[in-house]
């Protein structure tokens, strides 16, 4: 007679054995119903096509139906029923145009809002009676020394009503291109940022940066150079000399 622990391990590797065999059976099944499933659908591919989408669809819309009164507490169906439940809270039930109130106010905006476009020409603007270049300046939102540059004032002051001034459309000074000019001079000239120069959507650049002899150029924050004053001559002191004849001698 054999003793127990031997029992238990020859018990133990009977079992093992015998699940091996019935799961590589079971795998061996499985692959052949597999294969022969692929095999029928790839020789019949298309007949089952729309059964199956269709099965789907309608699966999926059950499954929907029937979860909406499990997990939804109160279904939508119950609640808008005639003389079932109260007033759907999900639904505004109102028809006042003057309604007002905090969902509303926080929901509804009629405001349009204006996109504001640069300009890409140069404006003609005629001053009228009482305006002044401040004013101006803030209508076309540009600064006042954009203006003054433009129309070469040599004060605010001198602007009266009837007189026309030039309208830049962004700050800075407008070039008229003179041969040899370039990008990078240009900039340098006025103080300026030869990439802005560049950016400005309504500069005709090239490719190649090849300025037009005669083309206006916009300059974004350009300032014109400051014209040098000629310098006054020094007033040399007059000396006169003393001698025996002067009155000092006297």
């Amino acid at each position: 007679m054999n003793s127990v622990p031997n029992d238990l391990k020859s018990l133990i590797k009977y079992i093992v054995t015998y699940q091996s065999h019935k799961t590589k059976n079971l795998v061996t099944k499985f692959d052949t119903l597999k294969k022969s499933t692929v095999t029928v659908l790839m020789h019949r591919r298309g007949r089952f096509q729309k059964h199956f989408f269709h099965s789907s669809v309608i699966g999926l819309a059950s499954v929907g139906v029937i979860s909406m009164g499990v997990f939804g507490n109160d279904a939508v169906l119950s609640n808008s029923f005639p003389g079932v439940g109260g007033q759907d809270p999900r639904i505004i039930q109102t028809f006042d145009p003057n309604a007002s109130g905090t969902f509303l106010n926080s929901l509804i905006d009629f405001k349009t809002d204006v996109s504001q476009k640069p300009r890409s020409e140069i404006l003609e603007y005629e001053v009228k009676s009482g305006e002044t270049v401040s004013e101006i300046a803030q209508k076309f939102n540009i600064d006042v020394d954009t203006i003054k540059w433009a129309n070469d004032l040599s004060s605010v002051q001198t602007v009266k009503p009837g007189d026309k001034l030039k309208i830049l459309p962004v700050s800075g000074v407008s070039v008229t291109v003179k041969s040899g000019d370039t990008i990078q001079s240009i900039s340098k000239k006025y103080q300026a940022s030869a990439q802005g120069i560049l950016d400005f959507p309504f500069n005709d650049i090239p490719d190649d940066q090849n300025l037009k002899v005669g083309q206006t150029l916009i300059v974004p924050d350009g300032v014109p150079p400051q014209s040098v004053a000629p310098a006054k001559p020094k007033v040399q002191p007059q000396y006169v000399a003393s001698g025996p004849t002067s009155p000092s001698f006297n």
